[in-house]
């Protein structure tokens, strides 16, 4: 299955059901955004962050849904307002996000969620260069990969 979110100025969510091969209209998320991050852990798909399209603000803002209760609910801001970042869950414990866009710059920042505490954290260590649209997966325990996007000179052809 997936979960497709937003998008331009919607909070719209829908649901791709693979086993039926159908699309079914899901409870909307609470904030429109677009250029946002989601991951999921468990039952929960934790989305961050975006741009809103109709108030021209970058968000920093977060929703957790519940997918077996078809709800969606606010969880601690990020410490970074940021649209085009990617995210990742590592261990279970944790959703890290890599760089972003705050629209002054594209960003070298690290934040970190702890799903148990409900609290973000900027992470000492900073990307190698500032990205946005950048990628990244956690291909095992305490490891993340951190790839592409765009920078200062066009796009990364570096792998962190």
């Amino acid at each position: 299955d997936a979960l497709i979110t937003g998008g331009g100025s919607s909070t719209t969510v829908y649901q791709y059901l693979n086993a039926k091969c159908e699309i079914m209209l899901r409870a909307s998320m609470n904030q429109m955004r677009k250029e946002h991050a989601a991951v999921i852990n468990g039952p929960y798909v934790y989305v961050m962050g975006g741009y809103d399209g109709v108030q021209n603000i970058f968000l920093n803002c977060c929703e957790m849904y519940n997918i077996q209760k078809n709800e969606w609910k606010y969880f601690a801001p990020m410490n970074i307002s940021k649209c085009a970042f990617s995210a990742t869950v590592v261990n279970k414990e944790y959703i890290y996000t890599f760089g972003g866009y705050d629209g002054q710059q594209r960003l070298d920042a690290i934040e970190r969620y702890h799903i148990k505490d409900g609290s973000w954290e900027l992470v000492n260590m900073k990307l190698k260069f500032p990205l946005s649209n950048c990628a990244c997966f956690c291909p095992q325990k305490n490891k993340v990969i951190v790839f592409g996007g765009g920078f200062s000179s066009g796009f990364s052809p570096f792998v962190e």
